[in-house]
């Protein structure tokens, strides 16, 4: 007869360290188990390049904005087409947003909460796989596809 068998087949119920102990070691392997050991890796976040992007849009939204205004002295103007061409610019560069904002997240939130996901890879390094594959649009439809299943019963290994 099995030796685990012989243990749980006692004159006494088995107590909670011999539960988690048999679950533990039956569901480690299994990401949709609460005993499955995820990394959470901390991604480096270069803020440098985010502010001069930024300063370079703001500036160019300001002098835009403040030429129009001086040539034509019509306020929604000098208003509204910096902020079309900082539209522009943020749909241009919408794949590296992206991908910042993910970066972002994973570099802040607590590791209590990214360990709650029940897949592996974990539903934003997912995000990032899809949206590096695919690309801004079909990637984070991907990504929030797969965040939005991330519930029991669901789970496991999945790869974009």
């Amino acid at each position: 007869m099995d030796d685990k068998k012989t243990e749980l087949i006692t004159d006494r119920p088995p107590s909670q360290e011999d539960l988690v102990g048999l679950c533990s070691q039956m569901y480690s392997e299994d990401p949709r188990s609460i005993f499955y050991n995820r990394k959470c890796e901390r991604p480096v976040l270069h803020g440098g390049r985010v502010c001069l992007h930024l300063l370079i849009v703001l500036f160019i939204m300001a002098g835009i904005g403040f030429a129009i205004w001086v040539w034509t002295e019509k306020m929604w103007a000098a208003i509204a087409l910096p902020w079309g061409i900082a539209l522009v610019y943020a749909v241009i560069r919408l794949k590296a947003l992206l991908l910042f904002l993910v970066r972002f997240y994973q570099r802040v939130a607590p590791i209590s909460l990214r360990k709650r996901c029940r897949f592996e890879p974990s539903c934003s390094q997912y995000m990032l796989i899809s949206i590096e594959k695919y690309g801004a649009c079909k990637g984070f439809i991907k990504g929030f596809r797969r965040w939005c299943s991330c519930k029991p019963p669901n789970g496991g290994f999945d790869e974009p």
